[in-house]
């Protein structure tokens, strides 16, 4: 799982997080890591950007997409987040959202955030072989994000449940980088 990582950069000061933090991941999972530079004279919407991410994605064939929660687009004028919110909603691969601070890079514990039936199926194997690849411990995580918090929430496609929220409340609430993972995914073993 995560042979192949694409991290967007906009030159911004969480960009370069989400750079650093996809460089120590890559590193961790022994894995190839390649640069989407978005170009500051770009005037496209935070979809047209997502769009040619994933485009790019698939063209280098990369399985996991990183950018950071807040990029430079938040003080041009355009809506916080509009880049990640779009891939997120585009749901066509795993998206790993990052934070501008990081507590434990790569992170030590993950928590599993989803319905009961994708904790127990799909999104548990993806979470296990993940957790695994990074020797992390991994546990479930109540939706409502109570009690000590994880290095990182690992979210299942089907967030959008009725008890977990929504990617994009998770994306506005979530004091901690987040991965959220299409469902069913193929998992890579170990």
């Amino acid at each position: 799982m995560f042979e192949s990582l694409l991290v967007g950069y906009d030159g911004s000061v969480a960009g370069a997080t989400a750079l650093r933090d996809a460089a120590a991941l890559a590193s961790a999972l022994h894995a190839r890591l390649l640069l989407f530079r978005v170009s500051e004279g770009r005037e496209e919407t935070g979809e047209t950007i997502a769009l040619a991410l994933v485009a790019c994605a698939r063209e280098v064939r990369a399985d996991l997409v990183v950018v950071a929660a807040r990029g430079r687009r938040a003080l041009t004028g355009s809506h916080p987040g509009s880049v990640s919110r779009s891939l997120l909603h585009l749901g066509e691969c795993p998206v790993l959202v990052t934070r501008g601070w990081a507590r434990a890079w790569p992170p030590l514990s993950i928590g599993l955030l989803g319905s009961v039936e994708a904790r127990r199926g799909p999104l548990r194997e993806a979470g296990e072989a993940f957790a695994a690849r990074l020797g992390a411990h991994l546990e479930d995580f109540p939706p409502a994000l109570d009690g000590p918090l994880p290095d990182l929430l690992l979210a299942g496609g089907d967030v959008h449940a009725r008890d977990t929220g929504t990617l994009d409340e998770l994306l506005d609430t979530s004091p901690v980088p987040f991965l959220a993972v299409p469902v069913p995914v193929a998992v890579v073993p170990v």
